[in-house]
């Protein structure tokens, strides 16, 4: 179980305004969750709150680490798990959350702050983002292991300064371009139909560019 500390642990606000600076704060502090939803519904009928407010597990909390009891989401020590739903969903946790099998967490209670969009400067081991369509672009500062970005078919572009030892891309049809001096060990370029070039300073010791066809230019060396 993972306590993240920060100066007030007094009860929380039911309802906040969500600001930038808010959002940036809750960052920092690494109380916070990644999941996704269908458009507010999720596991049995389990409705979720507006943009700031506090949703909380209607099963009740239970700090145990299995599943139910909680609300659940990637987080920035435990990731990979890819919850199903169409909305992606950016949230602040309690300060407690508990890691399950390692790949998710669940918190007693967590509120939304952004749909379908991340913020800049999120810091994670492994974050699987696969299948959603409603994602356009990453934030700013995005530094993490293994970034699953597979059937993300709305993707134009990656943010420059990109970091990840392992980097997904398969079947992303609308990216255009990467950006220049990207590096990772492992990049899936495959089913990138749109992609035209490879940039210049891209490093990786496995690529795969299969059914990349619309591919016309590689980078010196």
């Amino acid at each position: 179980m993972i306590r993240l500390e920060t100066a007030n642990h007094a009860q929380p606000t039911e309802r906040v305004r969500v600001t930038k600076k808010y959002i940036h704060e809750v960052v920092k502090s690494g109380r916070w969750m990644i999941r996704f939803d269908h458009d507010g519904e999720s596991y049995h009928g389990f409705r979720w709150n507006g943009i700031g407010e506090i949703s909380r597990p209607s099963d009740g909390w239970d700090p145990k680490p299995n599943c139910g009891n909680g609300l659940h989401g990637q987080s920035a020590t435990a990731g990979g798990y890819r919850s199903k739903g169409n909305r992606l969903v950016f949230c602040e946790t309690a300060h407690e959350q508990v890691v399950i099998d390692g790949d998710k967490i669940k918190t007693p209670w967590a509120r939304i702050l952004m749909i379908n969009t991340l913020p800049a400067g999120l810091k994670c081991e492994d974050l699987d983002l696969s299948e959603c369509t409603s994602l356009t672009a990453l934030p700013a500062g995005l530094k993490c292991e293994y970034l699953n970005l597979s059937e993300c078919t709305s993707l134009t572009a990656l943010p420059a300064g990109l970091k990840c030892e392992d980097l997904d891309l398969s079947g992303c049809s609308a990216l255009t371009a990467l950006p220049a001096g990207l590096k990772c060990e492992t990049l899936n370029l495959s089913r990138c139909t749109s992609l035209m070039a490879l940039p210049a300073g891209l490093k990786c010791e496995y690529l795969d560019l299969s059914e990349c066809t619309s591919l016309t230019a590689y980078p010196r060396g």
